[in-house]
């Protein structure tokens, strides 16, 4: 991952996942892609992959969620941890549907 470009972020990686990021300049601004790592089967494989789904499967949804990343965005500035706090809620209520 390292060598394409994407850095280890140790204090932004759970025990269950490792965590990378990049960033690069698309067009005139600058863009972050995460990537989560985790064991195939995990519970928190099976839950991330669960999330994904319903929301593939549920556009508006998917708009819900969009919003609530741009609040989140915004109320964090730049905290990871609150940052994931204020999407708790939405993710566990997703997750209760599946």
């Amino acid at each position: 991952m390292e060598t394409a470009g994407y850095e280890f972020r140790e204090q932004a990686s759970v025990p269950e996942r490792l965590f990378f990021r990049c960033d690069y300049q698309y067009n005139d601004e600058m863009r972050r892609v995460h990537i989560h790592v985790t064991e195939f089967g995990r519970i928190d494989w099976k839950e991330l992959v669960d999330f994904r789904d319903y929301l593939r499967e549920h556009r508006d949804v998917v708009r819900q969620y969009e919003k609530l990343k741009k609040e989140a965005v915004m109320i964090a500035d730049g905290d990871g941890e609150k940052y994931r706090k204020h999407k708790e809620d939405f993710i566990l209520n997703v997750l209760k549907k599946v």
